[in-house]
């Protein structure tokens, strides 16, 4: 199933991110942490899923960890990134909204208990998650 990807994703995340050591502050290192802080709530929007049985516990669960992402999101908009990192910011930005949608469309089909919905929301989710991979290859320099 593809959720058991995202949620093995997402534990994953959330191991890397407790242990990582907090880094000095400047600008493209606070702008990582944000990324990182919302690669985080997306991680436990992931793990919700197992964590919760169908129902009222689980969609608040998720609403919790995309609300969660919704601020993060808010935040990294509001604040102007690194020179260096400018064009790629702006092109997960975009990215990041439509992951939000996908969030917001499994959130509204667990609370309705409509599992096309649910699923749908999934299959977008993983869609973009893709497109932001690709976008991150495509970004990094070619090895010398």
């Amino acid at each position: 199933m593809r959720t058991s990807r995202l949620a093995a994703y997402g534990v994953l995340v959330l191991l890397l991110a407790r242990a990582a050591p907090a880094p000095a502050e400047d600008a493209e290192t606070r702008h990582a942490d944000a990324w990182r802080q919302a690669q985080t709530a997306v991680a436990e929007f992931a793990v919700a899923q197992l964590q919760h049985p169908r129902g009222a516990q689980r969609s608040a669960a998720l609403k919790q960890a995309r609300d969660r992402y919704e601020t993060v999101l808010s935040e990294m908009k509001a604040s102007p990134p690194p020179q260096s990192l400018i064009l790629l910011h702006w092109e997960l930005v975009l990215l990041s909204d439509e992951l939000l949608a996908g969030m917001s469309t499994v959130v509204d089909g667990e609370t309705s208990g409509d599992t096309n919905t649910i699923e749908l929301g999934w299959a977008w989710i993983e869609q973009v998650r893709s497109m932001m991979r690709t976008t991150l290859r495509e970004a990094r320099p070619p090895a010398l």
